[in-house]
């Protein structure tokens, strides 16, 4: 297997450390506008890699790549992405796929008409700690999982003992939107973000896989899960007003929001704007039974989160909507077997749409 390197930053020297040790793949090329660190780069990986200043001219000269690692600063992934995929080249890529769901888009569709990879490198999908977390709670060794609390501790901000991100190259794409920056929520909290995404079932006919529902009302069939903050040595119970468990507020904002997004992009999705999200326990999904019963209740949507949070959120005064993003139909709702790679699927295509509306919401306030 023959690859190709663009962007000769930090990150590409790990790519070339750990491609090399893979018996049969060879690192041909490298690429990089900067001549200094093009050059930094094959002193110490070898004079063999031919090297090139511009990604046209790499893609011209070089007929026999398998593949590409795309490393970047952000805001040349899709503009890079774009010249390789439609070589009809296979692509590595660092995060993110693109700045925006748009552009994302345009690379997946030429992906696919090209038949191509456009891999993303969420390096911590491949954890072995990551992966044996994932096989202990499937296995449901640990019980229930009540609360999932996730941080990303590193000190290259908090001290400049690796040096001042304010300027040093090798830091400033992470925070500085001169340099195409989305700031930590886009460096190291989309990690976060790609472990724990809110997914439901649709049980209503317009609640079926790859379209969003605001919910306005909800049933808690959850167990043995906390459910409050009122508790412990007080000496009279204390209720809170849960007729209506999502803001009306933030659901109108979250509705504009979502409308904005739909119709700037001409994605023509559908909006449920209202309706009952029934709360399951989970890990698991529903039997045909239990979601026959969910629709004798009057569900429309049926998840795994919302609750406890929803009242927590009410005791604390908060503010709480949902947005949710239907990713299979219900069991004993659809024709066909309830695939994973399936669920999966609709949940890589939606994600980003989820990501428009919350910055187009955060951007209104």
């Amino acid at each position: 297997m023959k690859l190709g390197i663009v962007g000769t930053g930090n990150i590409a020297y790990r790519h070339f450390e750990e491609f090399s040790k893979i018996d049969g793949v060879k690192i041909e090329a490298v690429c990089d506008i900067n001549s200094e660190s093009l050059n930094l780069f094959t002193k110490k990986f070898g004079d063999h890699l031919r090297q090139y200043s511009t990604v046209d001219e790499m893609l011209e000269k070089e007929k026999s790549f398998d593949g590409v690692c795309n490393n970047t600063p952000d805001r040349f992934h899709k503009e890079v992405s774009l010249k390789i995929l439609e070589k009809g080249i296979n692509i590595f890529s660092e995060k993110p796929l693109a700045e925006n769901y748009e552009d994302a888009k345009i690379l997946t569709d030429l992906a696919h008409t090209q038949n191509v990879i456009n891999m993303v490198n969420f390096t911590y999908r491949e954890s072995s700690g990551y992966q044996k977390l994932v096989e202990t709670l499937k296995s449901n060794s640990l019980g229930d999982i009540k609360h999932v609390s996730a941080n990303y501790y590193q000190s290259w901000l908090a001290s400049n003992i690796w040096g001042n991100w304010k300027e040093e190259d090798r830091w400033l794409w992470r925070l500085s939107t001169a340099h195409g920056s989305n700031g930590a929520l886009g460096d190291t909290g989309v990690h976060i973000f790609d472990f724990a995404i809110n997914a439901v079932g649709g049980i209503h006919k317009e609640t079926g896989p790859g379209n969003f529902a605001l919910p306005d009302q909800i049933i808690d069939y959850t167990h043995s899960r906390a459910a409050t903050f009122f508790e412990d040595d007080l000496e009279f119970v204390t209720h809170i007003d849960f007729t209506e468990p999502f803001s009306s507020t933030l659901r109108a904002e979250l509705r504009i929001a979502f409308q904005t997004v739909n119709e700037g992009l001409g994605l023509n999705k559908r909006l449920f704007a209202k309706g009952v999200y029934g709360c399951m326990q989970g890990p698991r999904l529903e039997t045909a039974a239990e979601v026959k019963r969910l629709k004798n209740d009057g569900c429309d949507i049926v998840g795994m989160t919302g609750m406890p949070e929803a009242a927590l959120a009410r005791e604390l005064k908060l503010e709480y909507g949902m947005l949710a993003l239907s990713v299979n139909w219900a069991a004993g709702i659809g024709e066909s077997e309830i695939l994973i790679s399936e669920i999966e699927s609709h949940v890589k295509a939606g994600m980003g749409i989820v990501t428009d509306v919350v910055k187009t919401l955060i951007e209104r306030s």
